[in-house]
């Protein structure tokens, strides 16, 4: 069981370091576009459209009950 639990832990670490560095890749792809306030403004639009959008499902989902 000892060599398993090993295996499993090397293969998160792998998974998990890879992870991480294509989050910091995008990271670094967006850092330019969010330099722009073009790019924040659509950022910002977008989130609050999101967030718009689960409120009112919310919202419609306890008047529903």
């Amino acid at each position: 069981m000892a060599p398993q639990f090993a295996l499993l832990g090397v293969l998160f670490l792998v998974f998990e370091m890879v992870a991480g560095a294509v989050y910091a890749a995008i990271g670094t792809k967006l850092r330019r576009w969010f330099a722009a306030p073009r790019g924040k403004r659509i950022f910002n639009r977008t989130c609050a459209g999101l967030l718009s959008g689960a409120g009112l499902g919310l919202l419609l989902a306890r008047r529903a009950s």
